[in-house]
């Protein structure tokens, strides 16, 4: 943390990775966003370097510009960080464990998708990782390691919660892409269970309509049917996801 002095008053700047919070970060994310990422923007500095002192724009103004870009353009956020996955962490007493996509049902795919749609990181941290059952001595040897964290998931490191959504994110499209599922290939959507509703054009349904459109439209808007389906692996779905892309792709070049 470095101190810098504005008009005689000190404000706390942010210098290393572990020292950024996730709402801080997810805001200058949002600028950036805002600005199109052009981060040469004067305008964009200033309220890029308002948000990591944690003041306003009209403070930022006292300084010369020169002065802001050399902080903004050294900043260890905005160059090209390396982002670890935390396998376990420690959250208000807690161990916690991040998810095996070998094991995530269709309920827990629908829920992140609907979170990450949404940007509620509360949900999606909640959902990335769960309370891990240890024997009492590797409990207490991952509390050596991990630092506790009693604040709420706000307060809980920017760059934790952005590489887990990364990986989930990584291991997703790799999921997708072994059931011929990934963004760019093409599957029946809308009424899947009707083979005359095929189009060879179409992307992904997960991604187009959202996994629960598409578990109404297979079971024919059969309620039972759609939650028995939700507390399957997420690969049942892939695997008749993809039987369906087969048939219906035969059928149409039998036509």
């Amino acid at each position: 943390m470095k101190v810098l002095i504005i008009n005689k008053k000190k404000y706390k700047l942010p210098t290393k990775l572990n020292e950024l919070n996730f709402v801080t970060g997810n805001s200058l994310d949002e600028i950036l966003i805002d600005f199109k990422n052009d981060i040469n923007n004067i305008e964009c500095q200033k309220h890029l370097l308002a948000k990591l002192l944690n003041t306003n724009y009209d403070v930022i103004n006292q300084i010369k510009d020169s002065n802001i870009t050399s902080i903004i353009k050294n900043h260890i956020f905005f160059k090209d960080n390396l982002l670890p996955l935390y396998q376990f962490i420690q959250y208000k007493s807690q161990l916690l464990h991040y998810i095996n996509i070998d094991d995530i049902t269709v309920e827990k795919y629908g829920d992140i998708e609907i979170a990450i749609e949404n940007k509620d990181y509360e949900e999606i941290f909640k959902n990335l990782y769960f309370k891990e059952k240890l024997p009492l001595i590797k409990k207490f040897l991952f509390k050596i390691f991990l630092k506790n964290n009693n604040k709420g998931v706000d307060n809980i490191n920017y760059y934790i919660i952005k590489a887990a959504v990364s990986n989930y994110l990584e291991e997703i499209n790799k999921l997708l892409k072994i059931y011929g599922l990934a963004e760019n290939e093409n599957i029946p959507i809308d009424q899947l269970n009707n083979e005359d509703n095929v189009n060879e054009d179409n992307n992904n349904p997960l991604d187009s309509f959202g996994i629960y459109h598409v578990l109404m439209n297979i079971t024919d808007n059969n309620i039972k049917e759609v939650d028995y389906l939700m507390q399957k692996n997420l690969k049942v779905l892939l695997k008749y996801l993809f039987y369906l892309k087969i048939k219906n792709s035969k059928k149409v070049t039998n036509e």
